[in-house]
């Protein structure tokens, strides 16, 4: 009998390795913001899945950024285990802190991507450009490119990190 358990858990350890039900994302953000009076401004950015159940999952951890000023280019990953039965595909939304405004106070941006990527494309590889000068409140923006299946990077990408 204990045979018997422990081929079917080694069966069952060895197929869940072949059938990763995981959804890997990556995105490659360019941020713009125009502050000639600095030289940087604090940036924290985290992503998360917009759902109906159970609302909102998280797909990347927060990541904080000391970021130049102009244009500066970072990216994140992170993972999602599917999505609800009925879905048309993911919807990433950021939620960003961030002080590129005049007075240099942070601000609360919620940046919503309405290119979705379909569920069980194993990547969803997202390319990102904005402008987030005095940005806040809520903006609904399109991705610049989506890769699905296909990680090799964009070629107009170039990380400043």
């Amino acid at each position: 009998m204990l045979r018997f358990l422990l081929l079917l858990f080694s069966l069952f350890s060895f197929g869940s390795t072949i059938d990763d039900p995981w959804d890997h994302f990556e995105f490659a953000i360019t941020f713009h913001c125009y502050d000639k009076g600095r030289s940087e401004y604090n940036l924290v950015i985290e992503w998360w899945e917009d759902d109906a159940l159970p609302k909102m999952e998280q797909i990347t951890q927060s990541k904080f950024i000391r970021a130049k000023t102009g244009n500066f280019s970072f990216s994140m990953a992170g993972a999602m285990d599917g999505d609800e039965p009925w879905s048309n595909g993911y919807s990433p939304v950021a939620y960003i802190t961030h002080d590129c405004e005049r007075y240099a106070q942070p601000i609360e941006l919620e940046m919503h991507v309405n290119t979705q990527c379909k569920v069980g494309q194993k990547s969803c590889y997202y390319r990102i450009i904005q402008d987030i000068t005095s940005q806040e409140g809520k903006k609904y923006v399109n991705a610049d490119a989506l890769k699905m299946g296909d990680l090799t990077p964009f070629p107009d990408f170039h990380e400043d990190l």
